[in-house]
């Protein structure tokens, strides 16, 4: 890909991101007004290491950190996660507070998708990966897309009573980070979420899935 196609990509989909992580509860106002200039600019230090967004949550309980990778990292994803995870390096990000998202210049393939549950099972890191060009057009605004909600955790009990279910595991499934709807609610294994699709006979018909691993 050509410099400046990454450049209009990284510009455009860099609301797609804010909306992403508004949705999610993080303030998003201080890096909304960059010009496509400065991104530019900001792409030419090391890696796009200057792209780096930090958008704290609004109930102050952590932060959503957007770093961009713009070289390949496939084959070396397994120990950039470590890296994040590790207490003793300076890219340290405590996996407790903050939510890691991920934007790439390459496929987020199978490998991609391992790497992430490997990491959150083992250290309970939340890291979501997105290619840059698949983000430059809201995911969640396809018209062929029906609306996805997370469903608070505190609602967990109170829905399965209403449903007469026991567990979770009784609900359809919907895959963690390798389904795109997960990825982009930050959707981690044990989460509900609540899907509302048109219906010709009761306007409308919902359902909903549990995040497996």
């Amino acid at each position: 890909m050509q410099d400046y196609e990454l450049t209009d990509a990284i510009y455009r989909s860099r609301k797609t991101v804010l909306d992403m992580v508004e949705k999610r509860g993080f303030t998003t106002t201080a890096y909304r007004n960059y010009s496509s200039r400065e991104i530019t600019y900001m792409m030419s230090s090391p890696n796009g290491d200057a792209l780096r967004m930090d958008l704290p949550h609004r109930s102050g309980t952590g932060t959503c950190v957007v770093l961009y990778y713009l070289t390949k990292l496939k084959q070396k994803l397994k120990t950039f996660l470590e890296t994040l995870n590790d207490p003793e390096k300076p890219e340290y990000l405590d996996p407790a507070t903050n939510e890691i998202i991920i934007l790439v210049a390459e496929p987020v393939v199978d490998t991609f998708h391992q790497n992430v549950l490997e990491n959150y099972l083992n250290k309970k890191s939340r890291a979501f990966i997105f290619q840059i060009q698949t983000i430059v057009n809201d995911p969640s605004k396809h018209f062929l897309v029906p609306k996805h909600e997370k469903v608070p955790a505190e609602e967990h009990a109170a829905l399965l009573e209403s449903l007469y279910l026991k567990h979770k595991a009784q609900f359809p499934l919907i895959r963690f980070h390798a389904d795109m709807q997960a990825r982009y609610l930050g959707l981690v294994p044990g989460d509900l979420v609540k899907i509302t699709r048109p219906s010709p006979s009761a306007g409308e018909y919902i359902l909903y899935r549990v995040c497996t691993p």
